[in-house]
């Protein structure tokens, strides 16, 4: 009985799987696609009243987002230029001159009075929601991409 064993396959798997580049572009792309889901969650999360806080997620240097390269992985920045978009997310003071509830046109927030007669607006946390929503699909994400990596590792296409 003769076993011939042919190796060359398993040598040409090996090449492609120390090759260093297409996997750091899987990782890329994976974190690229984490970026525009986080990106599309805040926008349907952002609340509208005029709508130029939602404008603001598409506004700037990269439009959306930008993913950046660091020493020990990638940093996905999301910015919004709009001034108020900190006291929306966390909460504000209402410096409402007649001690009333804080209106928005023609709409009453959910608001604090508190001992000293002012008016605290509770904020949204869409930021902080979204993040929480994403994390449920990263693992999708990753899993996704790595299975499109190792199929290029085994097929070669």
């Amino acid at each position: 009985m003769k076993v011939i064993w042919d190796f060359d396959n398993l040598f040409a798997f090996g090449e492609r799987l120390s090759e260093y580049e297409n996997f750091e572009t899987a990782v890329m792309t994976a974190t690229q696609e984490i970026a525009k889901a986080l990106h599309r969650s805040l926008l349907t999360r952002t609340p509208v009243v005029t709508g130029n806080l939602r404008a603001g997620w598409s506004k700037g240097e990269n439009l959306a987002f930008r993913v950046t390269k660091v020493k020990r992985g990638y940093v996905v920045e999301l910015s919004n230029d709009v001034d108020y978009a900190n006291w929306v997310n966390y909460g504000h003071h209402s410096y409402n001159q007649y001690g009333g509830p804080y209106e928005v046109k023609n709409r009453t927030v959910k608001y604090y009075q508190g001992n000293s007669g002012k008016t605290y607006v509770y904020g949204h946390f869409f930021l902080e929601k979204s993040i929480l929503d994403v994390e449920d699909q990263v693992e999708q994400i990753i899993y996704k991409e790595l299975q499109k990596w190792l199929e290029w590792c085994v097929n070669g296409k």
